[in-house]
């Protein structure tokens, strides 16, 4: 009885990592492609202006 209950509670533990994990990879690659959109943008930005400078 009590292995079966200290199971449950196994499986039901790695669930919850499993989904804080992802929840924090996610965030993760999120911020990641946010910073790679701003310095693209930045860029893009830069280069508009030395467009307009010449």
């Amino acid at each position: 009885m009590t292995a079966g209950i200290d199971f449950g509670l196994a499986i039901r533990g790695s669930d919850v990592y499993n989904g804080l994990r992802m929840r924090v990879t996610q965030k993760i690659r999120r911020q990641i492609v946010q910073r790679v959109v701003t310095q693209l943008e930045t860029a893009n930005i830069s280069k508009a202006v030395e467009d307009l400078a010449s």
